[in-house]
């Protein structure tokens, strides 16, 4: 059985050749990711799980070149891919490995973990290694993929299973979540929830709805619309 990073290493030698994102074009979670954000112009975040680097552009355009970029990844063609884009880039697997003995006393205004959770071992061990890496008050900015989708309800309720998850291999996500579940994770790893936002999707005929209107439905029910979650969370 291949290990944590050999098989991440397989998957973004599958992502070039299959499946990467425009760049011009970030994924939704990204831009999400990046407008719950607000940071002074010394600021500095750290990007867990950093792929390509994507949320590191977006973040430079939003913020500027003052804001200090450090990104970190499990699979080093992944972080080959991204170290252009970050002041400071590592190889990292945070399931097994501790941050804080490579990135030495230095603490974060910002934590982003965008599409990772879900794929490691012990989301509650990697959860305190962040806390402890964020300033008092500092930021978390997650993402995961939401198992409570209106879709994902009514596949399950056909005794289906929503496999169109995974978009390289069924083993990739470990562990899945409802807004709900995640909740209760992050309160038990001494997070404050602020803000809930998400990429969200409606049933017809809700679609015919104008984009505004979706997005609010999707707002005031998101563990119901939305396709995948971003959180914003506060260290407590």
């Amino acid at each position: 059985m291949p290990s944590m990073r050999e098989f991440y290493d397989r998957y973004w030698a599958w992502r070039e050749q299959e499946y990467m994102y425009d760049p011009e074009r970030p994924p939704k979670r990204v831009v999400i990711a990046a407008n719950l954000l607000n940071l002074s112009d010394a600021a500095e975040v750290l990007d867990i799980g950093c792929g390509e680097g994507l949320t590191a552009k977006v973040l430079r355009e939003r913020f500027g070149s003052g804001v200090k970029l450090t990104g970190i990844d499990i699979s080093q063609r992944a972080a080959e891919l991204a170290k252009d884009r970050y002041d400071e880039g590592h190889v990292l697997d945070i399931s097994d490995e501790d941050p804080a003995e490579l990135l030495g006393s230095v603490r974060f205004d910002a934590i982003t973990c965008l599409e990772v959770i879900e794929h490691l071992f012990n989301p509650k061990a990697a959860l305190a290694k962040m806390h402890a890496l964020l300033k008092p008050g500092g930021s978390l900015i997650i993402s995961f993929p939401n198992f409570a989708h209106y879709r994902d309800r009514l596949k399950c309720l056909l005794g289906r299973f929503p496999t169109e998850r995974h978009i390289f291999d069924s083993v990739e996500h470990l562990h899945y979540f409802t807004v709900e579940s995640f909740r209760e994770l992050l309160d038990a790893c001494g997070f404050r929830i602020e803000k809930i936002d998400g990429n969200f999707s409606v049933p017809f005929p809700l679609k015919l709805l104008p984009k505004a209107a979706k997005r609010g439905i999707g707002l005031a029910w998101p563990s119901l619309m939305g396709k995948q979650i971003v959180v914003k969370a506060v260290k407590i």
